[in-house]
């Protein structure tokens, strides 16, 4: 193989790895932004609006629980 051959074939494989690399860059970069609070857009804002949610059925669980137990034992006597 000529000097010319050699270089394009390695401009040739230069050109594909940088497109693997750029293509796996930016799908890198699109997973990450979810992963961080953007104002209610991202998972992270997903996740942190359901546990706030749970925190409250939690609460009017607990408020049930101990509504019930007092009418338990006012029934009883």
């Amino acid at each position: 193989m000529s000097l010319m051959d050699w270089a394009a074939t390695l401009s040739g494989f230069a050109a594909f790895l940088g497109t693997i690399v750029l293509s796996v860059r930016w799908i890198v970069k699109s997973y990450l932004i979810e992963l961080k609070p953007n104002g209610g857009g991202s998972i992270k804002d997903a996740v942190n609006d359901i546990k706030r949610e749970m925190v409250e059925v939690r609460v009017s669980l607990a408020r049930l629980e101990g509504k019930f137990h007092q009418h338990v034992e006012e029934t009883k006597d």
